[in-house]
């Protein structure tokens, strides 16, 4: 008898809600260390996308795009490390995202 795990995961795969999952859960994960590493609030800086292994991330101002590329290579090492370097390629900054 199969596993209710794996029928669920098969499902979710089928209707792509599988890899929604999963670039969900890497946003949050990217907000986790931005908030911790800046002690930011979610205005200021922001992951909001994950699309073609690019993941994008949204400032309110200059001021804090220039700080989160500060952290930019520490954050890609730490999510390539959780998702995989396939997974996350690479980090965009976009000032006046809110």
């Amino acid at each position: 008898m199969e596993k209710i795990s794996n029928i669920v995961g098969k499902r979710l795969n089928q209707h792509k809600i599988g890899d929604s999952a999963r670039a969900s859960e890497a946003i949050f994960k990217a907000n986790q260390y931005l908030s911790q590493w800046l002690k930011c609030e979610y205005e200021d800086a922001r992951a909001y996308k994950l699309k073609d292994g690019i993941l994008w991330v949204g400032t309110g101002n200059a001021t804090w795009s220039q700080e989160v590329w500060s952290v930019s290579n520490s954050l890609l090492k730490k999510m390539q490390e959780e998702y995989g370097k396939d997974y996350i390629k690479k980090i965009c900054i976009r000032s006046g995202v809110k």
